[in-house]
């Protein structure tokens, strides 16, 4: 009764335009349309929206061939419930080409071991992936993406099917946290490629966050342990401007190649609380008030995580709740039944507390 509730609750107050909403639940005693994602998605028409619920079960690996958008319930949540929505790997596919298509397609707030966006069939465009944590994400044969607002930890790689074209372009990647992976982001080959306003981490002094790519605009990171990179990491005709670095690893911008302008080399951008170079879901990422990264962006807002125009999303002004990342549509954080019985056709009075983050 409680589950039946909980859900009916959750999709009357969520106002969403797409077409048809499809509830997925592996829990036992589950109310939901489906227990199974996989099948969920076979037989949900282009342009559906699914609610994955909470588990302490993974919903496995799925491929997604058609449009459809996905909402978990967090990979951290702050709810009564703390359960996350655990995925495997995620493989975005033609499949039935021409006739199926995953363009368009959206996910977010899941927990996710990998993701890959490549099919040689036809070019896969406009993926969004925000407020997830992520294992690695591979892309081939893909344009104008959006990666943004997850944390991401091992690492974002271009794959080619023919390395000597640009095999992804319009990608843009912003205010990530990418956690230790070395290197973080490699083989891209694109100045449509933009990566902004991200953290990248490091525990290591060997590595560097960039690799193997070539004319990639770096614009309002932060370099946080994580090295930027050397001749020999061959990061060629790269710009980057507006960067901060701090740490044990490589701090120079200015290298091979590269264009440089803006930036701030060994310096600690003044993070709230963040004690060391890794990372806790109780770090804050935010800004002391004297940062030197404060408004210091290229385009005025702050360097990192909490500038330009996709600001990490904080759900909560204290730990340890600053990386719930949920999606931002209405989130039941407490439900509480207030009749000790209920008679047969008598009246269920319930406490619902929710919110949502834009």
């Amino acid at each position: 009764m409680k589950k039946l509730i909980l859900f009916s609750a959750m999709w009357l107050t969520i106002v969403y335009a797409h077409a048809t909403i499809i509830t997925v639940d592996n829990n036992l005693n589950s109310s939901a349309n489906y227990t199974n994602l996989q099948t969920a998605i076979n037989e949900a028409s282009i342009g559906d929206t699914i609610y994955v619920s909470g588990s302490l079960q993974s919903y496995g690996e799925i491929t997604i061939s058609k449009k459809l958008h996905l909402l978990g319930a967090g990979y951290n949540p702050n709810n009564q419930f703390s359960m996350k929505s655990i995925l495997g790997s995620i493989t975005f596919d033609f499949i039935a080409f021409p006739t199926s298509d995953p363009s368009g397609s959206t996910i977010e707030g899941f927990e996710i071991s990998s993701i890959s966006i490549s099919d040689s069939h036809g070019k896969i465009t406009d993926i969004h992936i925000r407020r997830n944590r992520i294992g690695s994400i591979t892309m081939s044969n893909t344009s104008d993406n959006i990666i943004e607002n997850n944390i991401i930890t091992s690492y974002l790689w271009g794959s080619a099917f023919n390395g000597s074209q640009p095999h992804v372009t319009n990608l843009i990647v912003r205010n990530n946290i990418f956690i230790n992976a070395h290197p973080s982001l490699y083989y891209f080959v694109s100045s449509s490629v933009l990566i902004s306003n991200n953290v990248f981490l490091s525990t290591t002094s060997t590595g560097s966050a960039s690799s193997y790519n070539e004319r990639v605009i770096f614009s309002n990171n932060i370099f946080y342990g994580a090295g930027v990179g050397s001749t020999n990491d061959f990061c060629k005709f790269c710009t980057f401007t507006n960067n901060i670095s701090f740490g044990p690893s490589s701090t120079d911008f200015d290298y091979g190649t590269n264009t440089t302008g803006g930036n701030i080399e060994a310096t600690d951008p003044l993070f709230n609380d963040a004690a060391n170079f890794s990372f806790e879901y109780t770090d804050d990422y935010r800004l002391k008030s004297n940062s030197p990264a404060k408004n210091a962006g290229s385009d005025g807002t702050d360097i990192g995580i909490t500038g330009g125009t996709s600001p990490w999303p904080v759900t909560e002004a204290s730990s340890p709740y600053i990386h719930s990342s949920f999606p931002a549509v209405p989130q039941i954080t407490q439900m509480d039944i207030q009749n000790a019985s209920v008679g047969i056709g008598g009246t269920i009075n319930v406490n619902i507390k929710a919110k949502v983050v834009n």
